[in-house]
């Protein structure tokens, strides 16, 4: 599938020149413009500062920034700048500051990663769908309560999930997951936070799913529950999961939906067993194509256009596929 990551070395350059051949696909973010000071502190006090870290990451092949805890409005409107000069996407975390995030909508972001810290009055929720900026709550770690993730914590057995221990080792599983957060509904944020977003969605507004790669291949489809537990509809859900996100970073000419002369990712389900039907479903993936490959979900054997079996996984918590 087509696939999110950092660039910012010489070897990171070459990587991007295979990327560019074909295989694997690959959209970088670029690195992180971290503000906060620290090892990886970027200083930005003028627009040359700005062009210099956006230059950097473009020639490495980013076409994206993440802007992330720039103290100053000022910081984030040159990289803005700079970036329209440039012709990138500028990507930024809100850090639980609500005013900050007002300020990233209204200077036009393309995106805010991370759900604003409270629950939103009507002026912010039309602020935000007639901006034009893109909303990525991650729901499963929702700011303003128990993250979303705890809720799924406690709700199911994830170690029983085959399909998860057959590829996770069982010490990153369980050491989070045995002993979960015990809590009411009403404690966990996300469905306050997912009413909002539908709200945001329903005035016209662009909201798209991320799940800040929490939890080996389960937390997208915890973030696909989560927004239907904010009342949207089934469709809805699966367009903010699939063309939302591309059309609001501007990749939807490559991804996001099945047309000719896009990348030929895509998953399938059995018709029994649809997600438009029942979100629960989203996790019961039977086939995955890649770049023309058609895979079996369960076992990652080759199905099309040569039949082949993988080769053994080594032995992982004595469950194996078969």
């Amino acid at each position: 599938m087509a696939a999110f990551a950092k660039f910012g070395s010489e070897l990171d350059k070459e990587t991007q020149k295979l990327i560019n051949r074909g295989r694997p696909r690959l959209f970088s973010t670029g690195t992180v413009l971290y503000g906060a000071g620290g090892p990886i502190h970027v200083e930005i006090d003028n627009m040359q500062d700005a062009m210099d870290a956006l230059t950097r990451i473009k020639v490495y092949g980013g076409w994206s920034a993440k802007s992330y805890n720039q103290p100053t409005r000022m910081a984030r409107q040159m990289l803005l700048k700079a970036a329209q000069i440039l012709e990138m996407d500028v990507v930024p975390e809100g850090g639980m500051n609500f005013h900050w995030n007002l300020g990233q909508i209204i200077d036009g972001h393309t995106t805010i990663e991370h759900s604003l810290p409270m629950s939103l009055y009507n002026d912010v929720i039309t602020l935000f769908a007639a901006s034009g900026t893109g909303y990525t709550p991650t729901l499963i770690v929702n700011y303003g309560g128990i993250f979303g993730e705890r809720y799924w914590y406690q709700h199911t057995n994830i170690w029983e999930d085959e399909r998860l221990m057959s590829f996770a080792p069982q010490a990153s599983i369980t050491g989070s997951t045995m002993r979960p957060i015990q809590a009411q509904d009403p404690d966990y944020h996300h469905f306050t936070t997912s009413r909002d977003v539908k709200s945001i969605k329903d005035k016209g507004g662009i909201v798209e799913l991320g799940a800040h790669g929490q939890m080996h291949g389960l937390g997208f489809h915890w973030e696909i529950l989560m927004f239907g537990q904010g009342n949207m509809s089934n469709y809805d859900v699966l367009h903010s999961a699939t063309i939302s996100g591309a059309q609001a970073l501007g990749i939807d000419s490559q991804v996001g939906s099945i047309k000719a002369g896009k990348m030929a990712d895509m998953i399938f389900y059995s018709a029994d067993e649809s997600p438009v039907d029942d979100l629960e479903n989203s996790q019961k993936v039977k086939w995955v194509l890649k770049d023309g490959i058609l895979y079996d979900a369960k076992t990652v054997n080759t199905l099309w256009p040569v039949p082949q079996t993988r080769s053994p996984l080594p032995p992982l918590n004595n469950v194996r596929l078969q």
